[in-house]
């Protein structure tokens, strides 16, 4: 059989035989070439060079809806320890807008500390967007309409990429389809991005430095806003919670709930509080809870009727331990 022969359904498939398309039957689930199988999914049409050396967009697949949000890959790794720069690995994903394919067949390197340029090992940060403390950036890579296989990428404050895709050096050097990847936070007390490992789409912090908190009058419910967490889309955080309140003879009679707010928004968690600042008696609750597109979680005090009360305010606070981001996967 010849490279360029496939052997499929019983027989050959050939240039000739192909008459230049296929598609696939909806019926039979059989690869049919252009001579006419009414139930054939709209087909490829590889006579056109376009479609052989550039961008091959989605909707002329037969069924392109199963690659739609499509991602495989484009993992992101810190460049060394207390570094500004973050790698992102080989892959191929759908843009934003599911019309084409991206494929980067290279690790590209780019800076959170200079303005984008095209290649790897330069700056990544979009223009008129300054790098500063406890502040997130997103990271997308991105691409060109007309070629799959261009690609780079960059960091934006935007979870829409606006200011990325609208930096002049950007727009000149051609590309105008993009997809959010991950996501880099800096740090305070380093200045530089908190080191993380991620597996797929779940992103797990080497180190934890500080926690959120918030005070809790009573049992209103309130919000507490979650740092080194992507603001603008929702996430499952993965989170350590903990509450206290001071000088309570029986901080067991308060139950603390900490419920997700977000786009899902499963059953609360439940913590108990210590009678001393931070004594971890009972230790801090591990749970992971969805985020709001503000990176809040919700919290509520609720008595439980015994004595002594429970005192107020009560102060509860999470040490973000990292989270899961679908990254546009649905």
């Amino acid at each position: 059989m010849s490279a360029k022969q496939t052997y499929v359904n019983g027989s050959y498939l050939t240039p000739a035989t192909l008459n230049g398309y296929f598609g696939v039957s909806a019926a039979t689930g059989h690869v049919h070439d252009g001579g006419g199988d009414a139930t054939c999914a709209p087909k490829i049409d590889l006579s056109a060079s376009a479609n052989v050396t550039g961008q091959l967009p989605l909707a002329n697949i037969a069924y392109g809806a199963l690659f739609n949000n499509f991602m495989t890959g484009l993992d992101t790794t810190n460049v060394g320890i207390y570094s500004s720069k973050l790698a992102l690995n080989p892959g191929s994903c759908a843009n934003s807008g599911n019309s084409c394919m991206m494929t980067l067949s290279s690790s590209c390197t780019k800076d959170t500390t200079s303005t984008w340029a095209e290649g790897t090992g330069v700056g990544g940060m979009a223009d008129g967007v300054v790098a500063g403390d406890q502040t997130g950036y997103h990271f997308f890579v991105i691409g060109k309409s007309s070629d799959p296989n261009a690609v780079d990428a960059g960091f934006d404050l935007a979870e829409s990429a606006y200011n990325l895709m609208s930096t002049p050096a950007v727009v000149s050097a051609g590309y105008n389809i993009w997809r959010r990847v991950g996501f880099a936070y800096r740090d305070s007390y380093v200045t530089q991005i908190r080191s993380f490992v991620q597996k797929g789409d779940y992103f797990i912090y080497d180190n934890i430095t500080s926690s959120d908190t918030t005070s809790l009058s009573g049992s209103t419910r309130t919000t507490l806003t979650l740092r080194a967490i992507p603001l603008g889309v929702s996430v499952q955080a993965r989170i350590a919670m903990y509450a206290w309140t001071a000088n309570q003879t029986n901080p067991a009679n308060n139950a603390y709930f900490f419920d997700g707010i977000g786009a899902y928004t499963p059953a609360w968690v439940g913590v108990a509080a210590s009678h001393t600042t931070f004594d971890w008696n009972p230790p801090p609750t591990e749970g992971r809870l969805w985020t709001d597109t503000a990176a809040r979680i919700g919290v509520t005090s609720v008595s439980t009727g015994l004595t002594p009360a429970p005192l107020t305010p009560v102060v509860c606070g999470v040490i973000v331990l990292g989270y899961m981001d679908p990254r546009g996967k649905y």
